[in-house]
């Protein structure tokens, strides 16, 4: 008898640990898919909910260096498409997202107008942080990872 009770406790427990991994993941997935979808876009405004308090300095910088013709090509262009690929949890508070990137927009040098990526696929990784119940990107640990050829 106690050891059935001691099984059922133990399947109660493993549940509830699957649970919470469930749970983490799918706030992980939700928080670096919106991410990914408003930065690879330029909607720099609402790509900064989604980022650290390191991060956001740095998305007034990108947004100082937009020029005009910029904002032109930005608003002709279509929506760059984005799919978080990987989400591997590398503790309770630190995970680290592989992004596809499709038809994205990068600006130019200082004073160079910048260009559309439309034949180019490209991917990212970048590691979250989890902060208040939500994964914040941190862009200082953003990566290219090299396609093969």
């Amino acid at each position: 008898m106690k050891k059935i009770i001691g099984l059922i406790l133990l399947s109660v427990t493993c549940l509830s640990c699957n649970r919470y991994a469930t749970k983490t993941e799918e706030q992980l997935d939700k928080d670096a898919t919106a991410f990914a979808q408003y930065f690879y876009n330029w909607d720099l405004v609402k790509a900064a909910d989604y980022v650290t308090a390191e991060t956001q300095q740095q998305l007034k910088f990108l947004a100082s260096q937009l020029e005009e013709e910029d904002f032109t090509r930005l608003n002709e262009k279509d929506e760059a498409d984005t799919e978080v690929e990987n989400m591997q949890l590398l503790n309770d508070t630190t995970a680290e997202i592989t992004v596809n990137v499709e038809n994205a927009y990068v600006i130019g040098a200082i004073g160079e107008p910048g260009s559309n990526l439309e034949q180019l696929k490209q991917q990212f990784t970048m590691r979250h942080e989890k902060k208040n119940g939500r994964w914040k990107a941190d862009l200082s640990t953003l990566k290219t990872i090299p396609q093969d050829s």
